[in-house]
């Protein structure tokens, strides 16, 4: 074979390169993420994240995250880069490595806090539509991949670990992306799994009770995640700082027993529309959520652009630059971008006051969760 001929189908080769790992980017229970540079053969570096398994003698040939992730493309979920094995055996995924922040850093770089202690000193809040927005585009990421068609009767991927960490959004470009699906399973075709997954504070109530997670599970986790970010509350927890898994799952489960409050009754000035479709979300019976990411993706798009004119990924990047900057003010070229956040004297609201209700400030008095209703006084609180 000359050089100009390279044959037809079925031909093969070997390609590799080289990793330098840089710094660590983040550490839980099951692995560690790196940022390295990923340099091929042919020189090309490229900015990566590797995720790499705790234990040295994890089974298996491949990154069992990889064996997913390899088969999804969507402009919402962290695409997949390459997957090996360390010198010390241990299997590795790497993913593209994503220039921004998780929901946890937006909340923090709006003022908001990451906890619930952190709430009872918040001034500001997320806009509704930047909130609604990230939540728009997740939605879009799931249900890709719970319709997702692997073949051979194996059919959509549930994620199980929905949660702040997450949630990536590349600043300079304003996209939102869904990540970590290392705790993922198929929805359809080979054999489910019920094994307990995830984080608990965003856990389904039917997956704390040991029940298989299916599309609805991860609805809520969103839900939860949602929630949080219109409110600067859990609607789970109280607002004391918990450092064992067992308690918030106690916590969880009896707060789960009162009724659920809607953003909008916990914080003054949130969007009824969005609150009820988070609410909604919510449900502890699965049957009362919304059927499907599709089903709930419409009912938020149509709350975002039902006048006509929303948030995109240039609003959104335009909105994180003026709050790095500290340019709440905003020139006309940045006003351009941001018509949704007008109030009714025109002005651009770029960070809405965090004001609470009489009922948040009542429970906020007795560490208790503002997001449940407290039987112990009137009911404050819709059906949902």
């Amino acid at each position: 074979m000359n050089h100009g001929d390279v044959g037809g189908d079925g031909l093969r080769f070997e390609a590799s390169g080289s990793y330098l790992l840089q710094r660590s980017i983040g550490r839980g229970g099951m692995g560690e993420v790196w940022l390295a540079r990923r340099i091929t053969l042919g020189g090309h570096v490229q900015q990566v994240a590797i995720k790499i398994p705790l234990e040295a003698d994890a089974a298996g040939d491949v990154h069992p995250e990889a064996l997913r992730m390899a088969h999804l493309n969507h402009d919402n979920i962290v695409p997949f880069v390459d997957s090996g094995r360390l010198p010390d055996g241990r299997p590795f995924v790497a993913m593209a490595y994503v220039e921004g922040l998780d929901l946890d850093g937006l909340r923090m770089l709006a003022g908001m806090g990451r906890d619930a202690t952190y709430a009872q000193r918040v001034t500001r809040r997320i806009p509704d539509a930047i909130a609604g927005f990230v939540l728009f585009m997740v939605l879009r990421a799931l249900d890709y991949a719970h319709s997702y068609d692997f073949g051979d009767g194996v059919r959509g991927l549930v994620h199980r670990d929905i949660s702040p960490g997450n949630v990536l959004i590349h600043e300079g470009q304003g996209a939102v992306k869904l990540t970590d699906f290392g705790a993922s399973v198929p929805l359809a075709g080979a054999g489910g799994d019920a094994t307990f997954s995830g984080k608990v504070p965003y856990l389904a109530p039917e997956v704390l009770a040991g029940e298989p997670a299916d599309e609805r599970s991860d609805l809520y986790s969103l839900g939860v995640v949602g929630y949080e970010l219109l409110t600067g509350f859990h609607p789970h927890l109280h607002p004391v700082h918990l450092r064992t898994a067992v308690g918030a799952v106690t916590q969880a489960l009896e707060a789960m027993e009162r009724p659920l409050l809607r953003p909008d009754q916990v914080v003054e000035g949130v969007d009824h529309r969005l609150s009820t479709i988070v609410a909604e979300m919510l449900a502890s019976d699965p049957g009362d959520r919304p059927a499907s990411a599709d089903v709930a993706l419409r009912k938020i798009g149509e709350a975002l652009y039902d006048r006509g004119v929303g948030p995109t990924t240039t609003s959104l990047a335009t909105w994180l630059r003026l709050l790095r900057t500290g340019d709440l003010d905003a020139g006309a070229a940045d006003r351009d971008h941001l018509p949704f956040l007008r109030g009714p004297d025109g002005e651009l609201d770029i960070l809405p006051r965090w004001t609470p209700t009489d009922a948040t400030r009542r429970a906020l008095e007795r560490a208790l969760t503002p997001g449940r209703a407290d039987d112990s006084r009137p009911r404050e609180v819709d059906d949902v």
